[in-house]
């Protein structure tokens, strides 16, 4: 089913708003900085610090506020874009709020996730969508993959009929100290000692999602468009297993007389990330030989948003159309969930 998106927001490190943060990440912009911990090397007790993205605004907020911080920014300016924002409360009705999230990253896994969700969704409510009637929709907890596995089910929503639009609201931070301790446990980190690995990042995106008709009928600006949208999990374990299914995937939302220019890809610096990336090209580049698409990275300059890298991917995609950046007409995004959730789709211009 194809899905126009209709509204975008986004707030990161190198910009606030999707207008400029997208211009940033085209021209390479990027503002590392120290974060606010210090880690403990396991091999000699000297201490050593992590450099990442934080947002400054966020300085000193634990995770929850910052959820809610970068979601309602995100949220708000993508509802002012899709004109929803000055639009009556009823017309909000048929509204979906599908948050797409990451596991709390603690040592209890999965003890913490029903608070933060509460968190979120209490607090969301209370500064962005107070008094409008939206639903709250169970969130994704499939980290990376989530915001594609979103885009996905709102695919469904819409085509059931259960809902008339749906917020996709990928949110993540990656520096509050106890995401670095779970980080640095699994030796997950780059490090003054560790070159390959992850920069810790924070980011929110949010894409208003209708279907084509419904967007033609209340005359919305559409900045882009999902052709296809693909999850699915690998048959086995590492990182073979992992690019023979994102390869499927790749192909499935990838017709074969279709042009394609650019790829947007959540890499970050892990060695199995790429390795499962490196096994999924001879697949692809034999069933679609001659194709040379730019690849882009986002997490070169937000470094790791985790759950909201792929709203961001989808927001840089449309943007590039909508300034006339795209290399063709068709552009695919993928990513790779920690727990093996991996997703791909496929973005044409308005």
């Amino acid at each position: 089913m194809r899905l126009a998106m209709t509204g975008l927001g986004l707030m990161s490190a190198i910009g606030y708003g999707a207008a400029p943060a997208c211009a940033a990440l085209r021209a390479g912009v990027s503002r590392p900085a120290p974060v606010e911990w210090q880690g403990v090397d396991e091999d000699t007790p000297e201490a050593y610090r992590v450099t990442g993205h934080p947002l400054r605004l966020l300085a000193g907020l634990p995770l929850p506020s910052r959820l809610v911080r970068l979601g309602g920014w995100a949220l708000e300016e993508a509802a002012g874009a899709s004109g929803m924002k000055s639009s009556a409360p009823e017309a909000w009705g048929g509204t979906v709020l599908l948050p797409c999230l990451s596991p709390v990253r603690v040592e209890d896994e999965g003890v913490f996730d029903t608070w933060l969700a509460e968190r979120l969704r209490d607090g969301l409510m209370a500064r962005v969508l107070s008094g409008l009637p939206v639903r709250w929709h169970a969130p994704l907890w499939r980290g990376h993959a989530a915001a594609l596995a979103g885009v996905k089910e709102a695919a469904r929503l819409l085509e059931s009929g259960e809902a008339e639009r749906v917020v996709v609201l990928g949110v993540d931070s990656l520096v509050t100290p106890e995401s670095l301790a779970w980080l640095s446990a699994r030796r997950w980190l780059k490090t003054p000692d560790r070159p390959v690995g992850l920069m810790p990042g924070e980011a929110a995106a949010a894409v208003v999602l209708e279907t084509e008709r419904g967007a033609q009928r209340r005359q919305a600006s559409v900045q882009g468009y999902v052709e296809a949208v693909e999850v699915g999990t690998p048959e086995g374990d590492g990182p073979p297993a992992l690019g023979r299914r994102l390869a499927e995937l790749l192909l499935a939302v990838w017709p074969a007389d279709v042009e394609v220019g650019d790829v947007y890809g959540d890499l970050n610096g892990q060695e199995h990330r790429a390795a499962a990336w490196g096994y999924a090209c001879v697949p692809v580049r034999e069933a679609r030989p001659g194709v040379s698409a730019a690849m882009h990275l986002p997490a070169s300059s937000l470094g790791d948003t985790g759950a909201a890298s792929g709203a961001v991917a989808l927001c840089a995609a449309a943007r590039a159309f909508v300034r006339g950046d795209a290399r063709g007409p068709s552009t695919l995004v993928f990513s790779q969930g920690d727990a093996g959730h991996l997703a791909a789709a496929r973005v044409t211009g308005p």
